[in-house]
């Protein structure tokens, strides 16, 4: 499988809310219609920063994405000015993401369990596009975690790992 045919929309709400954009059964609508137009794998993770939707193409589904998902969101009386849509159509594009996500620890932790709890249920019809997210996630939580231990505002962190990690017989 190309890596380079992954691609994602992600739609956040520009208020912020503690709570989904849409329910499951919207999420399951929007999945099989999804992924009826596209023809290949589609993941769609919900979460309280918004929904990533994950598919493999190789071309840019993202108006077809976002259309269907205005049309679920106006039985609710939203507009689309409410919402922001990014488009991440390249791997370095996908990973920057999880970087980001990884600098704010609070939000990198709930999306992180949010995203495990999903994926035990969603890894049965998504296996490309899993095994590619975790690629990259790993790849970038290892980058966040060595920029962190070179910043200057890490020492304590850096002072931690050493003691406990780098020293594993340590005398009392």
């Amino acid at each position: 499988m190309d890596p380079s045919l992954l691609k994602c929309v992600f739609i956040s709400s520009k208020r912020y809310k503690k709570e989904l954009l849409i329910n499951q059964n919207e999420v399951s609508i929007l999945y099989s219609f999804i992924k009826n137009i596209i023809n290949n794998e589609v993941m769609i993770l919900n979460t309280n920063l918004g929904l990533d939707i994950y598919y493999l193409s190789s071309i840019d589904c993202k108006n077809i994405i976002e259309n269907s998902f205005f049309i679920i969101t106006t039985k609710k009386q939203n507009r689309a000015n409410e919402y922001r849509v990014k488009t991440l159509t390249t791997l370095t594009e996908i990973s920057n993401r999880f970087f980001d996500l990884s600098t704010m620890p609070i939000a990198f932790t709930c999306y992180s369990k949010n995203l495990v709890c999903q994926l035990k249920t969603l890894n049965i019809h998504n296996k490309q596009i899993v095994d590619l997210l975790l690629k990259i996630w790993q790849k970038t939580t290892n980058l966040s975690v060595l920029n962190a231990l070179n910043s200057n505002q890490s020492n304590s962190v850096k002072n931690l790992l050493v003691k406990n990690s780098l020293n594993p017989i340590r005398n009392n």
